[in-house]
């Protein structure tokens, strides 16, 4: 279990919706490096991101932004879950299969942190 907690603790939590919808307004920036980061988080961002994304295209985006949601969607065309969304997937199986209160813990604490980041 220390060692899961410790796994699963480190783990950068996955885009919020909010921050995705922040990301994709900002590939329209007039700034061409912010334009650049915005393109670079979503494109780490999986399976989620790509949902966002095709629903973004069908909301009238500037040219800029179908552009580069074009590319996007084109390179996340195929990934599933991010690494860090895969992580705490496999993270909560286990604990359910655990089934021990100091797993149920950890559990709970997760539950909690996804709610919070609004997933």
């Amino acid at each position: 279990m220390p060692f899961l907690a410790k796994k699963v603790e480190g783990v950068k939590p996955p885009l919020t919706a909010k921050q995705i919808v922040k990301l994709i307004e900002r590939l329209d920036d007039d700034d061409f490096d912010e334009r650049q980061k915005a393109s670079e988080e979503l494109a780490k961002g999986g399976a989620t991101v790509r949902l966002a994304l095709q629903e973004a295209m069908k909301s009238r985006p500037t040219l800029e932004q179908k552009r580069r949601m074009a590319k996007l969607l084109e390179i996340l065309r195929d990934t599933g879950l991010s690494s860090s969304e895969v992580l705490l997937v496999r993270a909560a199986e286990v604990l359910g299969k655990i089934d021990s209160a100091e797993a149920r813990t950890l559990l709970d604490k997760l539950a909690i942190r996804a709610q919070a980041s609004g997933r």
